[in-house]
């Protein structure tokens, strides 16, 4: 009996200090750094993009409130770097981030490139094959600077495909309405942000999408490993995202999104 008490009193001392030390975090204040890229993250949405409302709400669920900085993306990094922010949302892991920054244990964002056409252009297209030869004669709007995959360019250079490049997604998707171009080659979520914000409504549902390659990019909420109460806060909010995505809040947040929920109307 004595040893059956002496380990109730043992693990009621530490069930005590481990909810103490989750409680000391209840209404506590994260800084969260940020670059603009709409619609994951920006301050000119509601609840500063679909990524940032997942961040807040996923802290909220564990008793933090967050509060965002928002500055050009190198600096969001070096300001989260030397801990005058304790975080910064939307990062790839590489090997010298993962050195000085913790990682969610889950990305909050994933990227999936797709290729955006007119729902009466039907593709016969196979992300995992590749087979280019079924988009002979396509026109691909693209943007000045941007690189595509291996495959995609040894289409363009053999002249199965051609490409027009341009300044900025609006005007590809302009041409596309024109019949100027029949493909786009974007981030989904960035290139809906768009036809939401710069298309004529009786011309929005005129677009779809289909997936151009399998493999999705992943974005992580990072923490300072310089701020010791970093390693709690993504305790908190690791357990946070968890439960977020269970209650289908996560999903339907970024349904919103491509809705066009989050433009702010001016």
């Amino acid at each position: 009996m004595k040893i059956l008490l002496e380990c109730i009193r043992k693990i009621s001392v530490i069930l005590f200090f481990t909810i103490y030390a989750t409680n000391s975090f209840a209404d506590e204040k994260i800084c969260i750094t940020s670059g603009e890229w709409a619609p994951y993250i920006s301050k000119e949405l509601k609840y500063y993009g679909v990524a940032s409302r997942i961040v807040s709400e996923a802290f909220a669920l564990e008793g933090v409130k967050v509060v965002y900085k928002f500055y050009p993306w190198k600096r969001s990094y070096i300001e989260a770097h030397k801990g005058k922010c304790n975080s910064s949302i939307g990062w790839t892991k590489k090997t010298d981030r993962e050195a000085i920054f913790m990682f969610s244990d889950e990305p909050v964002i994933i990227g999936q490139s797709v290729f955006f056409h007119l729902k009466k252009k039907h593709l016969k297209w196979d992300p995992y094959k590749q087979n280019y030869e079924n988009l002979r004669g396509f026109k691909v709007g693209m943007l000045f600077g941007e690189v595509n995959r291996k495959e995609f360019e040894n289409a363009v250079t053999t002249g199965i495909i051609r490409v027009e490049k341009v300044g900025s997604l609006e005007q590809n998707f302009k041409k596309m309405i024109l019949g100027r171009i029949q493909l786009i080659t974007t981030d989904k979520d960035v290139g809906y942000d768009i036809i939401n914000k710069k298309i004529s409504p009786d011309k929005i549902k005129l677009f779809t999408h289909t997936i151009s390659v399998p493999d999705t990019t992943k974005y992580y909420l990072i923490l300072s490993k310089k701020n010791k109460r970093n390693k709690k806060f993504m305790i908190l909010f690791n357990r946070g995202l968890k439960k977020l995505k269970a209650s289908g809040k996560y999903d339907q947040y970024y349904i919103e999104s491509r809705q066009g929920k989050y433009l702010i109307k001016k």
